[in-house]
Order: structure tokens, then C-alpha cells, then sequence
């Protein structure tokens, strides 16, 4: 019988796979407010606030912005067709991080940026 992996060495398998990944964010057009899904996910968002996407990878932010344009590898159907521009002065000045941790990086960042009033998906 095959034994289940646990969480954390799991977790420490991709950190080691991804060591070293980065947290972007991309703009989002307003037509995004007319994405029903995207309403759902933030209903304390406040009227004129932008909208953005919140992703992470192991590429750069450009990079991962084409694919993500372009249909490229697992794009973010959200960002696909409504993605604009990367939005780095958002976020907080950080250097590559193991996947975990950016991880968290990528939660604790949308989380704030809701809590601002901010329409955010996240990757």
C-alpha cells in the first residue's frame, strides 16, 4: 500500500524544485467588475479602486505576464483577458523566495490589498 507524503516534505520537494520564486501583480481592467466570479471574491471592494491580480513564479514578472496574455503555460483566465500591466510599485520590495514562503507572500499581500478596498484575484 503507497503511504501518503506528508504536507511538509512535500512542501520542502517544491521548495526545492521552485527555490526561488517571486510574488508579481498585474493590473486588471475595470471590465473585470463585470466578471461575476471576481464580484463574489470581493465584496468589500470600493468603487474606484484598482483592480489587480496577485501571482507568483518562478520567471520573471514580464515572462510570466506574456504567458499569462498570450495563453501561454497555465495562464490565469482572469488576467487573460482582462490583464493590463504588471503594478510592481504595489508590493513590497522582496527578493526570490522558496516556494512556500511566497506562498504566504502572495496570501498576506491580497489579503492587505482587499482589506484596502481593492478588487483582487489571486493566483
Amino acid at each position: 500500500m503507497k503511504r501518503k507524503s506528508h504536507p511538509t516534505s512535500r512542501r520542502a520537494d517544491l521548495d526545492r524544485k521552485y527555490p526561488r520564486c517571486r510574488v508579481y501583480a498585474v493590473e486588471l481592467s475595470p471590465e473585470v467588475l463585470n466578471h461575476r466570479g471576481f464580484r463574489d471574491a470581493n465584496p468589500h471592494y470600493v468603487d474606484g479602486q484598482a483592480c489587480v491580480y496577485i501571482g507568483m513564479t518562478s520567471l520573471t514578472a514580464e515572462q510570466r505576464l506574456h504567458h499569462h496574455l498570450t495563453g501561454i503555460r497555465f495562464p490565469s483566465e482572469i488576467v487573460h483577458h482582462f490583464g493590463v500591466a504588471l503594478r510592481p510599485e504595489i508590493l513590497p520590495a522582496t527578493s526570490a523566495k522558496p516556494r512556500s514562503k511566497a506562498m504566504k507572500l502572495e496570501r498576506e499581500i491580497a489579503r492587505r490589498l482587499r482589506a484596502a478596498g481593492m478588487g483582487v484575484w489571486q493566483g
